[in-house]
């Protein structure tokens, strides 16, 4: 209060609002750079998780196995003496054995890697989005399968991933699309 002394009523006033001004302005700029961190951090956050996103659509689009991949059926005793010559043959042994398509079993049976049977088996088979797990050798389905039940779902969610997957599933859409009921 020592500095207020000399001072007039009016300009102690004059003062005190001053000093408050600034204080207001100094809390102002804090509360400003507190939300500049906050949104910095999370303009941070938001650039990696869409880093991350791009990364894993890169590896799932691609087809490519990962390093660490192993056949869960490289020590099935059951199959070990099965071979299958074809991929068609080796589909229908996956059904009648496993009751669905099962990649994996069909690539150990038959000696081709995953990406070449999906390859040969396109069209023959496709790949349910609903149970698919964000990888590209799971979730696949016969066509008689998956073409029927809910179209419109099915026509939906896949248009809604093919988008993401930036044309992962055009032939789903295609494939859906010619087997849709006309409008009446």
């Amino acid at each position: 209060m020592d500095q207020f002394d000399n001072l007039s009523p009016d300009e102690w006033l004059k003062q005190l609002a001053e000093q408050l001004a600034n204080s207001k302005k100094m809390q102002k700029q804090e509360k400003n750079d507190s939300y500049i961190k906050q949104y910095d951090e999370a303009s941070k956050f938001i650039q990696e998780q869409k880093e991350k996103e791009k990364k894993q659509i890169k590896e799932i689009t691609s087809m490519e196995l990962p390093l660490d991949w192993k056949n869960p059926y490289d020590s099935d005793e059951e199959i070990k003496d099965i071979h299958v010559n074809s991929i068609s043959d080796a589909l229908v042994k996956s059904i009648y054995t496993r009751g669905k398509v099962d990649i994996e079993f069909i690539s150990k049976v038959t000696g081709f890697g995953c990406r070449e049977v999906v390859k040969q088996l396109k069209g023959v088979i496709f790949q349910n989005p609903e149970y698919w797990d964000n990888c590209f050798y799971k979730g696949w389905e016969t066509s008689e399968q998956y073409l029927s039940g809910n179209l419109m779902r099915k026509l939906n969610k896949v248009t809604e991933l093919n988008e993401k997957y930036k044309g992962y599933f055009d032939s789903n859409i295609e494939a859906l699309k010619a087997v849709l009921p006309p409008h009446l």
